[in-house]
């Protein structure tokens, strides 16, 4: 998740694939789930990597649709700070 000043909004990517919406990521997200539940035997799970400059509320956001998804492991990157 990276914060687009120009935008006045939150770029956020699944991977390398930048989401057009909300809905957008949310797809992905649950087809990803969908994908790994057939193939792993591990817990699916999600790391946000989100810039120092994108709000806290949008983190929380993301937080929230991985939780409305059933994806319970959700994990932070560590960035360098910027």
């Amino acid at each position: 998740m990276i914060w687009d000043a120009a935008a006045g909004a939150v770029v956020r990517k699944f991977d390398t694939t930048t989401m057009k919406d909300d809905a957008d990521l949310q797809k992905h997200l649950a087809d990803a789930k969908a994908d790994h539940a057939k193939r792993a035997t591990t817990e699916f799970g999600v790391t946000i990597d989100a810039a120092a400059t994108v709000p806290w509320a949008d983190v929380v956001a993301e937080i929230n649709r991985c939780k409305r998804l059933g994806i319970t492991k959700v994990e932070f990157a560590f960035g360098n700070g910027k």
